[in-house]
């Protein structure tokens, strides 16, 4: 028994260094990047989740409803989302969310769609990955370069809410 109760102390003391080891390194530090994977059911429109947010601002192409577009953008660039958006003509055919990646108040969200065309320019994505970073060291430029349709839609969390980002 004598053992054992030496094995659970030094187990104390070494979890309570680590646990003392990670609240040191979590503080000041960058939020961690995680890998999310692709959802198996489509998620709803909403603001609880990237996807959502993404799931929202796509579905909005898809009605060709400017604004269900808008409402899944930023709040302060709704205006901006308003001038784009405006009258022009969009087409998306059968899409959904792939995998995602999600540093604190950032995502990064890839959408896999046969086609999304604006005005006579179309583009598609069959890739799941396509616009995430291969490193999480990579987060930083790959969020600043989607592109809000296809690959990639960067998302940004807003007072609790997820939103897509214009810029």
């Amino acid at each position: 028994m004598r053992y054992s109760r030496s094995i659970n102390g030094r187990t104390k003391v070494m979890a309570l260094i680590a646990s003392g080891a990670v609240a040191i390194a979590s503080c000041g530090g960058s939020p961690r990047t995680v890998l999310v994977p692709a959802p198996q059911q489509q998620p709803a429109p909403g603001h609880g989740s990237p996807q959502a947010a993404a799931a929202g601002y796509m579905t909005g192409y898809v009605k060709a409803d400017d604004k269900m577009i808008c409402e899944y953008v930023a709040p302060p660039q709704v205006g901006l989302c308003n001038f784009l958006v405006g009258g022009a003509t969009y087409s998306l055919t059968p899409w959904r969310i792939g995998n995602s990646m999600v540093r604190g108040k950032e995502a990064i969200v890839v959408v896999v769609a046969d086609s999304w065309c604006a005005g006579k320019g179309c583009l598609h994505n069959h890739d799941p990955n396509k616009g995430l970073p291969r490193q999480t060291g990579g987060f930083e430029h790959a969020f600043d370069a989607a592109s809000n349709a296809l690959p990639a839609v960067a998302v940004v969390q807003v007072s609790g809410q997820w939103y897509v980002a214009l810029e």
